[in-house]
């Protein structure tokens, strides 16, 4: 049997797993922060459309993440210029 074969696969799952794994971290943070409970309320309170409540829901978590922190304050920024 050959176990070099298998370490691809292997790497995969790890990956998958790795994936999943901070995807529950990510989520148990919002809800130890309070964060979802404002982010439920903005969305029953507000007339704001489903689709740009979710985009700047998404902003804002990869704003508090440090995903892109600079490509999403360029962004958003440029966003903001159009109304202001």
């Amino acid at each position: 049997m050959n176990f070099l074969g298998l370490l691809p696969i292997a790497m995969f799952i790890a990956m998958v797993i790795l994936i999943i794994g901070a995807g529950g971290a990510l989520k148990q943070t919002i809800i130890d922060t309070g964060i979802g409970d404002t982010i439920g309320s903005l969305m029953s309170a507000g007339g704001v459309s489903p689709y740009v409540m979710a985009w700047l829901i998404t902003v804002l978590i990869r704003l508090a993440t440090g995903s892109n922190t600079l490509k999403t304050w360029g962004m958003l920024e440029r966003l903001l210029s159009l109304f202001v």
